[in-house]
C-alpha cells in the first residue's frame, strides 16, 4: 500500500529546499470534484466526492519535510479522518554532501507517480510545473 522511494540529486540542500517550499505552496493547493453514478443496493443512484489537498513544509538546517493531506468528503462516509485529512505523500530532504541532496519520498502506491515525477523534477531543478491533482487525489 505505501512505498518508499530514494534518490540524491546533484543540487544544493538549500536550494532543494527552496523549490521544494516555492512548488508546494504554488501547486499543493488544490480541489478537486468528482461525481459518479452507479447501481447502490436495489436502485441506482449518484455521488459526488470533494477532496482538499493542503500542504505543509517544515524547514530546519538539517531536513527539509514536505506533508500533503488530503481531505476527502463523500456522500458516504467510510471511516474518521483526522482534522485536514489523512496524509498521503511525504518528503524528507536532507544534506548528502557538496552540493547534493538526498530525498526520500513516502506515498500511497496508487495515484502518486506524478506527484513523485514532480517532485523528482523540482529537486533536482529540472521541473517547475505543476502536476495535474486529479492524478494524486
Amino acid at each position: 500500500m505505501f512505498r518508499i522511494d530514494s534518490f540524491t540529486v546533484d543540487r544544493p540542500f538549500a536550494a532543494v529546499g527552496s523549490a521544494l517550499q516555492r512548488q508546494a505552496d504554488e501547486c499543493l493547493h488544490a480541489k478537486v470534484t468528482t461525481h459518479g453514478a452507479g447501481i447502490f443496493g436495489f436502485g441506482s443512484g449518484s455521488s459526488q466526492v470533494r477532496a482538499v489537498s493542503t500542504p505543509t513544509v517544515r524547514r530546519s538546517q538539517e531536513r527539509v519535510e514536505l506533508d500533503l493531506q488530503v481531505d476527502v468528503k463523500a456522500s458516504v462516509k467510510v471511516h474518521d479522518e483526522p482534522p485536514g485529512g489523512i496524509v498521503n505523500f511525504a518528503v524528507d530532504a536532507v544534506p548528502a554532501g557538496p552540493g547534493r541532496t538526498r530525498v526520500e519520498v513516502y506515498r500511497m502506491k496508487a495515484r502518486s507517480s506524478a506527484l513523485l515525477e514532480a517532485v523528482r523534477g523540482w529537486a533536482s531543478g529540472d521541473f517547475t510545473g505543476c502536476p495535474d491533482p486529479t492524478t494524486y487525489m
